[in-house]
């Protein structure tokens, strides 16, 4: 009698990429009967303040989550990345030479075949189902405002000169996560990522991995071709298969907007028609507004890790990407027991900012 897959098989994988010096990327996961977490985070700022700021955010929620019966999944994700922030900051405030350091970070949680998920700054989470995929979270980030204002297309957000400044991050204080929630289905596949590999590897290269190898080998392969095209940052992945459930059905479930206030409106419309009257005033194009001071840059750090984590180094000399129409052929994967968080301390060095990653896609 054949063995039956475990609800889920879970992959890992992170790598300091092919510039920096260090690691700065931590995740982490914890496994209860209320549920299991997936985290991960993307740190920024200072000599080892990355590497501090988001071992502190993953290790943060994890052992809250591991302790504490969660009956409200958004609620907990949503109040916890806040107290967080203030985690990461009081460390700052105690630290002079972690001073600036703050975090991106992406969580879901599991349960009931339920996906909860919430997220500050750029560090994204698709779902991947009957062979599409979509991004489920929004970047926090200057090029997706001034995408949501009308101001550029999609397409040139990608490759734009400021894509690494991002609007919300841990330990830089006033957060506001943003959460969802969605149905997860057999043969659904979540990926949570930090912007080293989705700035690299887009999702259609994303799912000809998957559909053709476990997740784990899927983890590994993925960081592989971002370090291959330059890995100018620390990429880090988890991949979740989901291996029991209802047959999913057509379609991909559709991105929540993020509400706007009537004072938003108001001041949208007003300054669309300000934009018009100069136009036709002057002739000129409005330039778009200046971008914050928050950016990510130069940095070097650590990992924070669960139990099944790999870290082997990657072997960039050779990787191509699988044939997208090859049958689906995922290995029996188990699910990680990610009762614990542990640190793959291997990192050091920053400066609030991130990597200045001039590259195919972010």
């Amino acid at each position: 009698m054949a063995k039956r897959k475990g609800k889920y098989s879970v992959g890992n994988h992170t790598h300091k990429g092919m510039v920096r010096k260090v690691n700065q990327d931590s995740f982490g996961s914890v496994k209860t009967a209320w549920g299991d977490l997936y985290v991960v985070a993307d740190g920024m700022g200072g000599h080892k303040g990355g590497e501090t700021a988001s071992k502190l955010t993953v290790t943060f929620l994890c052992d809250d989550f591991k302790k504490n019966k969660v009956e409200n999944p958004t609620k907990f994700l949503t109040e916890k990345l806040v107290l967080a922030d203030e985690v990461v900051r009081k460390k700052a405030d105690d630290d002079n030479k972690l001073k600036g350091m703050g975090t991106t970070v992406v969580a879901v949680i599991i349960k009931n075949n339920k996906a909860y998920y919430a997220h500050v700054g750029d560090s994204r989470i698709y779902l991947f189902r009957n062979k599409k995929g979509t991004q489920l979270t929004k970047d926090h980030s200057y090029v997706q405002q001034l995408v949501d204002q009308g101001l550029i297309k999609p397409e040139e957000a990608e490759n734009h000169p400021q894509k690494n400044k991002i609007l919300q991050a841990i330990g830089i204080g006033n957060v506001k996560p943003s959460s969802d929630t969605t149905d997860l289905y057999k043969n659904d596949f979540l990926l949570l990522c930090s912007d080293g590999l989705s700035g690299e590897v887009n999702k259609e290269e994303m799912w000809s991995f998957i559909e053709s190898s476990s997740p784990m080998e899927s983890c590994k392969n993925l960081v592989n071709l971002a370090n291959k095209r330059g890995g100018p940052d620390n990429s880090t992945v988890i991949i979740i298969q989901i291996n029991q459930g209802l047959k999913a059905p057509k379609g991909l479930p559709k991105v929540k907007e993020e509400d706007k206030s009537n004072t938003q409106r108001f001041v949208m419309v007003a300054a669309g028609i300000l934009a018009v009257i100069v136009i036709v005033a002057v002739y000129l194009k409005p330039d778009p507004p200046d971008p914050p001071d928050l950016e990510k840059t130069g940095s070097d750090t650590t990992v924070v890790d669960s139990s099944a984590a790999d870290t082997t180094k990657v072997d960039t000399t050779s990787v191509s990407v699988p044939d997208t129409n090859q049958q689906n052929s995922q290995k029996n994967m188990s699910p990680i027991d990610t009762s614990e968080v542990l640190d793959d301390s291997s990192k050091v060095d920053t400066a609030i900012t991130k990597p200045d990653t001039t590259k195919k896609k972010k």
